[in-house]
């Protein structure tokens, strides 16, 4: 009787720690952001920080033609006529990014500066999540993620550092890249939110609704899994970045209980 109930106690840890190991390995993925997946943006909504632009202009140019004299009798009168031509020219100077991103694979860097701008635009809730978590904020193509879908991703949230290899503990653990082709699309805020959205509920992986409930995986149950949760969470701040979410707008349900949940994990 003793070894029978030894056996199901060492069965059951065993199940326990199997379980274990899948949350842990559930909170290593990342979430990449395709072309594909950018269906409905309002880019009049986007706010991107304009390039550094000089201006110069070229001397002016000036003609003189002589008019043809007219004579009177006696008093003979020249007229100059004087055409002037003004040709200017723009030059644009790029700021160039000399910090620690330079040495990760797949940086870019040319949208870095404006990066750095458009964080400061973010919700004050994502910010002191980015400045506690010292999360990273990087223009560049993910390698990993584009291993993925076979292109640069437009984003990615990339809690665990992986590598193209799929390894992880990479130097960028905690990170959000923007790739410079989501800088081209001009959507580039969208998917900046998007993807510290994602870092929003990642943050919340310990929360309990209650004594039963992890909150965030209830989050996900509510909504419908991960990138609707995400989505929804986008139109709670006011964006338009919805790729999987179909309802548009938020009820009274989905926003009181988006309320409750933003306000018992933050806190």
């Amino acid at each position: 009787m003793n070894n029978r109930y030894i056996n199901s106690l060492i069965l059951l840890l065993l199940i326990i720690s199997l379980v274990l190991i899948n949350f842990n390995q559930e909170e290593e993925t990342i979430e990449v952001e395709q072309q594909e997946e950018i269906q409905v943006i309002d880019t009049t909504t986007t706010t991107l920080e304009p390039t550094t632009t000089t201006s110069s202009t070229m001397s002016s140019t000036t003609t003189i033609i002589p008019a043809p004299t007219t004579t009177t009798s006696s008093t003979t009168s020249t007229t100059t006529s004087t055409t002037t031509t003004t040709t200017s020219t723009t030059t644009t100077t790029t700021t160039v990014y000399t910090g620690p991103f330079v040495e990760y694979a797949g940086f870019e860097g040319t949208n870095q500066t404006t990066l750095d701008e458009l964080v400061k635009q973010l919700p004050p809730l994502l910010l002191q999540i980015i400045e506690t978590n010292n999360i990273s904020i990087i223009n560049g193509c993910h390698q990993y993620g584009a291993s993925l879908v076979g292109r640069c991703p437009y984003g990615v949230w990339d809690p665990s550092g992986t590598s193209i290899d799929g390894s992880k503990n990479a130097v960028w653990k905690l990170s959000i890249w923007i790739s410079d082709r989501a800088f081209s699309a001009g959507v580039s805020y969208d998917v900046l939110l998007h993807e510290s959205l994602h870092a929003f509920t990642y943050s919340t992986r310990n929360c309990p609704k209650n004594s039963n409930t992890n909150y965030r995986q209830d989050a996900r149950d509510f909504f419908g899994g991960e990138e609707y949760l995400v989505d929804a969470l986008v139109r709670y701040y006011g964006g338009k970045y919805n790729h999987y979410r179909t309802s548009g707008v938020l009820n009274s349900e989905e926003q009181t209980y988006l309320n409750d949940y933003i306000i018992t994990c933050s806190a």
